[in-house]
């Protein structure tokens, strides 16, 4: 019986729902309680996986006729400080001039304020942008971002981590 991807996606999500974090499932169990093949479930999981770490979260919107996305949240990824996730924000944001700064509100003072120090960033009124500085910072940590995600685990749909 071949079933559509919505409905693969919604047999997988009834059963993880039931869990709680720390739980355990081995893919030959949620093919069981799913009813589906081994493979099926395999494949589907790493799908799952990759949209969860590589795609942020939006909403798709259909009005009049027209279906829209919206961003709804940003994709978090790993950095090893705030100051890197400030600067990565404002590469992403083209925050590189005056013209072009960016608001940050939502992110803490003390990452704005070691960043300013270090001249790799600058305020304009109640936005900021990078310095030249701060663009080969940003720059770096975005290449690494990019390594991560060359480096995911599903590349046409084939485990390459191993």
């Amino acid at each position: 019986m071949r079933r559509s991807p919505q409905e693969v996606v919604n047999a997988i999500s009834y059963v993880l729902k039931e869990g709680r974090k720390g739980d355990e499932y081995t893919i030959s169990d949620l093919a069981k309680r799913t009813d589906m093949h081994y493979m099926t479930m395999n494949d589907y999981l790493d799908i799952v996986e990759y949209v969860q770490n590589n795609i942020p979260k939006m909403s798709k919107i259909d009005t009049k006729g027209q279906s829209k996305i919206v961003i709804m949240e940003e994709i978090k990824m790993p950095t090893s400080s705030e100051k890197e996730a400030l600067l990565l924000n404002l590469f992403d944001r083209g925050a590189f001039t005056k013209n072009t700064a960016a608001d940050v509100k939502t992110l803490k003072k003390n990452p704005l304020m070691e960043a300013e120090k270090q001249d790799l960033i600058k305020k304009e009124g109640t936005k900021y942008y990078l310095t030249a500085d701060g663009i080969v910072c940003a720059a770096r940590t975005a290449g690494m971002r990019e390594e991560r995600v060359m480096r995911s685990r599903i590349v046409n749909g084939k485990d390459i981590t191993d």
